[in-house]
């Protein structure tokens, strides 16, 4: 794997799975068992398929644009593929409540964000600073 991916991949997983840890506390607190349940099986479904795209970025990088563009695309679809799989299981089970699974799902985007908007902000008001100074 290029080492930037890895290291890109290694620093998103683990800003999540400290938001993760945080979250798992307050609802292991608050005993609604199915909210935790659903939102550990969305966070564990999304950091897995986060790995997956960074194993295709890695494994495209190495490749010619044709077959670069087929294997993407065809771990595109597998992806979204387990989605639907990860979704129809969320709704025939009762023990997963599927806000919950649908918020883990999206946790590694959110962390990406939150992350990115910290950053800009951080900027922004160390910029002031300096304008100040």
């Amino acid at each position: 794997m290029q080492q930037a991916v890895r290291e890109t991949e290694a620093e998103v997983r683990n800003k999540v799975l400290k938001v993760t840890g945080f979250v798992t506390i307050a609802l292991a607190l608050s005993l609604h068992t199915d909210w935790l349940l659903g939102y550990l099986f969305g966070t564990i479904t999304s950091l897995l398929m986060f790995k997956l795209l960074a194993i295709t970025v890695d494994e495209a990088i190495e490749k010619e644009f044709n077959g670069a563009r087929a294997l993407v695309l065809k771990r595109y679809i597998i992806r979204y593929l387990i989605y639907g799989v990860v979704l129809y299981v969320a709704l025939q089970r009762s023990y997963l409540n599927l806000i919950s699974m649908l918020v883990g799902l999206f946790m590694v985007k959110m962390v990406i964000l939150g992350d990115s908007i910290y950053n800009k902000f951080k900027d922004y008001l160390d910029s002031l600073v300096e304008k100040n100074y």
